[in-house]
């Protein structure tokens, strides 16, 4: 079931990323291919890590591995295997990051926003960041 939730999240990854290409090409289209380009990274990461998760699960369910290198030596060849998947996939959620900065890049540009809807985004932009962290003012008039 993970090996195909998997696939199927490279899949839609990469759909979404042609129909955002196809819109933001008009904006900016080196920022549109820059997008691009690190979703195709990251979702040739998400596949080759779907082989080790399969892999994985194969040795784990398999008693074969278990008569060949034993059970130590089994455990540890699926403790292995899940390891790369794992740090596999914190490495490819480091392109997942641009991406969005792709899409944040591009928003500032589109005229087809609302002004307000624009004004309202670089306001929270900016602001949140740099608040202080604080009770809410509702939550000090309810401790009274």
């Amino acid at each position: 079931m993970g090996v195909a939730a998997h696939l199927l999240d490279a899949t839609f990854f990469v759909l979404l990323a042609m129909l955002l290409y196809s819109l933001l090409q008009h904006v900016h289209k080196g920022v549109a291919w820059a997008m691009l380009l690190f979703v195709v990274l990251a979702v040739g990461i998400i596949t080759l890590n779907a082989v080790f998760l399969f892999e994985g699960l194969q040795v784990a369910t398999n008693s074969t591995y278990a008569a060949a290198f034993g059970v130590a030596g089994s455990n540890a060849l699926v403790l292995l295997l899940l390891d790369i998947q794992h740090f596999g996939t914190l490495s490819a959620q480091l392109f997942f990051g641009p991406v969005a900065r792709a899409i944040g890049l591009s928003r500032h540009q589109i005229k087809a926003l609302p002004q307000v809807a624009r004004h309202q985004y670089s306001s929270w932009g900016r602001l949140l960041p740099h608040r202080p962290l604080s009770r809410p003012s509702w939550s000090r008039t309810l401790a009274k």
